[in-house]
């Protein structure tokens, strides 16, 4: 027979079991599948808030003019393939299976439709905790700046003339950089023409104000724009456009909410 000390003891020793089996259970569980859209494509007009984006046939924020971008939304069916939509006034004009894993995602439009076709990227915005002190921060490649690889070809760098990202092969169009940790601070980066027997020496084709990378930050910036309907510049879900002359454009209203 149990006395009393025993009785308590297997309480607690069963209330500790349920906590870690719950724990445990938690860690398990799957991240649900989530993504949110951003307008990037600067063809003529693309002012006007003339673009939808739907997956599985479900709208994902309602229409978007350039630089409009949604939050977050969890896809119903979770992780799995998809067909997502581009309509251009209402109307079909792109279409492409995506795959979407456990946790965040962004969709990208992009494309002038005059030197490169519409698209979109899929762009996995699972990235590593950067540790104490630091921030992370990444660049992607959407200005359509030509109409042939080469064209697009440029190098992203610190204001020193250090290239951020690997030179063997140059950064281009749809490309992304690596992932790098960086101290936490602001840095003052610029874009150039790519440049093969010497990085960043380029004509400077977008120069923005210093991008502030706080503490657990985990930043992805876009190059962004054709220089001819849209500027060059870059872009975040959080800041909008980002001009090379320091102001930032958001086009209103920038976040969709659902």
């Amino acid at each position: 027979m149990l006395n009393r000390s025993s009785l308590a003891r297997l309480i607690v020793l069963a209330a500790l079991l349920i906590v870690v089996v719950g724990a445990a259970a938690a860690q398990a569980a799957p991240t649900a599948a989530r993504v949110r859209v951003a307008h990037l494509a600067p063809f003529p007009g693309s002012n006007n808030a003339t673009i939808s984006v739907q997956i599985a046939a479900a709208p994902i924020g309602g229409n978007l003019a350039y630089s409009d971008r949604t939050n977050y939304v969890t896809v119903a069916g979770g992780a799995g393939t998809y067909n997502a939509t581009v309509l251009h006034n209402g109307g079909v004009i792109y279409s492409e299976a995506i795959t979407l894993t456990d946790g965040d995602s962004s969709l990208i439009v992009v494309g002038d439709q005059t030197q490169v076709p519409l698209d979109i990227l899929l762009v996995d915005d699972a990235l590593a905790d950067p540790g104490p002190g630091a921030g992370g921060l990444r660049f992607v490649h959407v200005a359509a700046l030509g109409a042939t690889i080469d064209a697009t070809r440029v190098d992203v760098c610190f204001q020193d003339g250090d290239p951020f990202h690997n030179t063997s092969t140059s950064f281009r169009y749809l490309r992304t950089t690596a992932y790098r940790i960086l101290p936490a601070g602001p840095y003052d980066m610029k874009v150039s023409r790519y440049n093969e027997t010497t990085p960043c020496a380029g004509e400077v084709i977008i120069n923005p104000p210093p991008l502030p990378v706080g503490v657990g930050a985990r930043r992805t910036v876009y190059l962004v724009g054709d220089g001819t309907n849209q500027d060059l510049a870059m872009f975040t879900f959080g800041e909008g456009i980002i001009d090379s002359e320091g102001d930032e454009r958001l086009f209103l209203p920038a976040i969709r909410r659902q």
